[in-house]
């Protein structure tokens, strides 16, 4: 209700307005964004423009704006590459059948999608602990989808 009323005061109204400040900092830069270390310069310069408000965000809430705006384009396609070139080597991967790939799978797509959804909100991605689960859980799910058979 209040961000319809125009009130952008609330968590939630904060996301917004970073999340359409990230977007011109990255119009601004679309190939290869800011550049790591340059983000939190660049958001916050634009912040205070935009609401005459000083302050500082790490970022923005969303990783698909944060990568944006760090990265740029060739960023994102990178970024998005993580996902898609699992699943692509797990489908042209032959293999049986059975129970356990299954499990393994629905891990790989489990984790997959809860970081994708979770970072289109806040930063799944970026936090060493997020990071760490992710990675873990990927990287478990896809060694048991392409070497459970390997012997």
């Amino acid at each position: 209700t209040a961000i319809l009323d125009g009130d952008l005061t609330t968590s939630f109204g904060a996301r917004i307005q970073l999340w359409k400040i990230g977007l011109d900092v990255f119009q601004a830069h679309p190939w290869f964004g800011v550049g790591p270390g340059n983000y939190q310069t660049a958001m916050n310069e634009r912040l205070e423009v935009e609401t005459g408000t000083k302050i500082g965000f790490s970022h923005a809430h969303n990783m698909f704006v944060n990568v944006l705006v760090r990265d740029g384009i060739l960023g994102l396609v990178a970024f998005i590459g993580m996902f898609v070139v699992s699943f692509a080597v797990v489908i042209r991967t032959p293999h049986q059948n059975s129970a356990s790939r299954k499990n393994f799978l629905t891990l790989l797509c489990g984790i997959q999608l809860v970081y994708l959804v979770a970072g289109s909100v806040g930063l799944a991605i970026g936090h060493d602990i997020t990071d760490a689960v992710f990675v873990a859980g990927s990287v478990f799910a896809l060694y048991g989808l392409l070497f459970q058979y390997a012997h």
